[in-house]
């Protein structure tokens, strides 16, 4: 009896092992996906937002594929009485979540689309690379400012030689960088650190409020304005935060009308080797700007 209680144990223990093993597996693994987006006249959306939208999709249902998804429902329950009348209100929120975060691209997406004269239907074809996600993410709270200040002044609109500034605001402390990618020149410019920060990292204290690019609100920022030589121009704003310590990528330092800048290959690469080195890091890359230059 003795015997098979301590056999029951070790297996548990094993099995518990095996687990704990299995949940630190943070290996990348191939993912490939497919996705389908229809863009009717009545959608606001560009060709080019509508591409890049697929493509997303399209990496969506390829780390689906590999690694599955997350199902969460929120029950909230509000009972009371107004004006003497009873009231009760149901709601039940259901989110899905990938398991995974996309690591790289090993291969160019490919889009294709075809218009019947009502609508335009795009599909995109993915091969990369994924990797499993086995904690939740740092919280960040940012907002790209247009010509101002205030939350008010959030926008992805820019005109020729605008201002441009970022609202920040993360829960712990940690090291901040931001670059915008040129994707017309094939270039990333570092906004942040500045390029008069010697130690090429910028700390941010946690629960704190930043408006970067501000002289009025930090005398030694460096105010950005965005140009543009086309009608319209298209750029990602791309936020790295970590609570470790990490230190922007070798760039090319520009004159004193222009931030530092490399190329993007050079910057994808710089970046792909930081997240495989630090779990914690967040990059958030979902803010895309538009420059319009009327002349």
């Amino acid at each position: 009896m003795m015997r098979r209680l301590y056999t029951f144990i070790y297996i548990l223990l094993l099995t518990a092992t095996a687990a704990a093993y299995a949940d630190k597996d943070t290996k990348p693994r191939k993912v490939h996906g497919k996705a389908t987006l229809i863009l009717s006249e009545n959608d606001n959306m560009t060709l080019i937002e509508a591409k890049r939208e697929c493509v997303k999709r399209a990496r969506y249902e390829a780390i689906k594929e590999a690694f599955g998804e997350s199902l969460s429902s929120t029950t909230n329950i509000v009972e009371g009485t107004v004006n003497g009348t009873d009231i009760s209100n149901f709601v039940e929120e259901t989110t899905l979540s990938a398991k995974a975060e996309w690591v790289e691209d090993t291969k160019e997406p490919v889009v294709k689309y075809d218009s019947d004269g009502e609508r335009i239907v795009f599909t995109a074809e993915v091969w990369g690379m994924a990797r499993p996600i086995t904690s939740a993410a740092i919280e960040l709270d940012w907002k790209v400012l247009c010509g101002g200040t205030a939350d008010s002044d959030e926008s992805d609109e820019f005109r020729h030689k605008e201002r441009i500034y970022i609202k920040f605001r993360a829960p712990v402390s940690g090291f901040l960088a931001i670059y915008l990618l040129d994707s017309t020149n094939k270039e990333a410019s570092c906004l942040l650190p500045y390029k008069h920060n010697v130690m090429g990292r910028h700390e941010v204290m946690g629960g704190k409020d930043y408006i970067f690019f501000d002289k009025e609100s930090d005398p030694r920022a460096i105010p950005y304005c965005l140009t543009t030589s086309m009608p319209l121009e298209m750029d990602q704003v791309v936020l790295i935060f970590s609570p470790n310590k990490f230190t922007k990528c070798n760039e090319i330092t520009g004159d004193r009308r222009h931030p530092n800048s490399l190329s993007i290959d050079d910057f994808e690469a710089w970046l792909k080797r930081l997240k495989q080195q630090d779990d914690d890091m967040v990059v958030d890359r979902n803010k895309w700007i538009k420059i319009y230059n009327k002349q």
